[in-house]
């Protein structure tokens, strides 16, 4: 089972180490999901329009899977659909939902590396929350930047960045900064950029490591 899964998350272009966080059967069961993870524009904006036209037909635009509560916007910007969620954003899906494990579409889009993606939220945020909108940690403690530099993804880092990411935030969970998963996982050039943002080298975690 456990092989399985990770063959289909690389057949898609994801993220295998986040296999069991996202039951990807059931991303598509739903005609709206199954839009936004193909990116299927048209037939997505059909669904969501017409079926406000109708209190019969109405899809709600943020629809939850079933486990792991994605909504479309969540699926799109994890499958890297792009076009499909700067739709699902002019149709007003919320960039501020999370998932069963407290994670939006901008730390889904930045943990998986879809740069174009990160970029669109960021924008989307920024405009209703400022840069402070970037610095959402849930329960993870981990912010959208510490998602991107834990998995070595160095254009997603530098998008993050230039929105206004702080590098210098750490993890409420665990004092960890974005520097420390980055070093502890040897991604030379995402330390080099959290370098070149002043990230505090010798900033102690809980367990007082650095």
């Amino acid at each position: 089972a456990y092989d399985a899964a990770v063959l289909r998350q690389c057949s898609r272009g994801l993220n295998p180490t986040t296999y069991d966080r996202y039951p990807v059967d059931e991303e598509e069961k739903e005609e709206l999901h199954a839009c936004a993870a193909r990116g299927n524009v048209d037939r997505l904006k059909a669904l969501v329009v017409e079926g406000a036209a109708s209190d019969e037909d109405a899809v709600p635009i943020d629809l939850r899977t079933p486990t792991a509560k994605l909504t479309p916007l969540m699926i799109a910007a994890r499958r890297n659909q792009p076009a499909a969620v700067e739709e699902l954003l002019h149709l007003d899906a919320d960039p501020h939902a999370k998932s069963t494990h407290d994670l939006t579409a901008l730390s889904i889009a930045a943990e998986n590396g879809h740069t174009e993606i990160v970029n669109l939220l960021c924008q989307k945020l920024k405009a209703k929350g400022g840069a402070a909108a970037l610095e959402d940690k849930g329960v993870t403690g981990k912010t959208a930047l510490t998602c991107a530099c834990e998995q070595g993804h160095a254009e997603a880092v530098r998008v993050l960045i230039r929105h206004g990411a702080d590098p210098k935030s750490d993890s409420e969970k665990d004092g960890k900064s974005p520097l420390h998963y980055a070093a502890h996982l040897g991604h030379d050039e995402v330390i080099r950029l959290l370098l070149e943002q002043k990230a505090e080298v010798y900033v102690k975690t809980k367990d007082g490591t650095t």
